[in-house]
């Protein structure tokens, strides 16, 4: 078996549809194609039109696992969930099932019921979008007074450009009681932030402005 991982852009992390078929195409035998829509660490979005071209005119084969962890996040009205698609591959689902048994991947009873319990209000998760939505507001209004490029989010995160090693920019927010996570190679340069509420952003935004006049950043 063989991994074959289609590279971003360096410009903008994005990369093309057309690429990853033709990986596809290149492969003798069966394929496993995996996809984070939105995208993880980047919050964009690929095409729904070519995604679901894709999969429909697909080879046998071919099986997609679209991990869509954070669209109810999404505000592009052109974005549209791949949900529609599992019915056509209900057996498929049935048989990965059986391999998803690592105990590092178990999710608590609690949890899924907590999760479960906010899923069927509406009221909640209309809530939680809109706060959301405020917080990347907040947030991407500090980057701007920045001059700091950060791509076009449709998650609860946003990834920004910074102006000093990652290293370096995780230990002076940590000073300041924000906590920054891991690096993703090799986007050097770049930081993933997630939101918090509406206050913390606000927070945080001001510990941006501090550290531009101080000079930190």
């Amino acid at each position: 078996m063989a991994i074959n991982k289609v590279p971003s852009s360096r410009e903008d992390w994005s990369f093309k549809i057309s690429d990853m078929q033709q990986a596809v195409a290149d492969h003798a035998g069966p394929s496993i194609v995996y996809l984070v829509n939105p995208n993880n660490p980047t919050s964009t979005i690929i095409s729904s039109d070519a995604l679901y071209a894709w999969v429909n005119n697909s080879r046998a084969d071919t099986l997609f696992i679209i991990d869509e962890a954070y669209a109810e996040f999404v505000n592009d009205p052109a974005f549209r969930s791949a949900n529609s698609l599992v019915s056509g591959g209900a057996r498929n689902v049935q048989k990965v099932s059986h391999f998803v048994e690592d105990d590092s991947m178990t999710l608590s009873y609690p949890g899924v019921m907590a999760a479960t319990a906010s899923m069927q209000s509406p009221e909640f998760l209309v809530h939680s979008k809109q706060s959301n939505d405020e917080s990347r507001a907040i947030f991407t209004a500090a980057l701007d007074e920045l001059g700091w490029e950060y791509l076009p989010g449709q998650t609860n995160f946003v990834f920004h450009r910074i102006s000093t090693p990652l290293k370096e920019f995780q230990t002076a927010m940590k000073e300041r009681h924000v906590l920054i996570g891991r690096v993703f190679p090799p986007a050097d340069g770049w930081c993933r932030m997630s939101l918090g509420t509406p206050e913390e952003m606000h927070y945080v935004s001001a510990v941006l402005r501090e550290m531009k006049a101080k000079g930190v950043v």
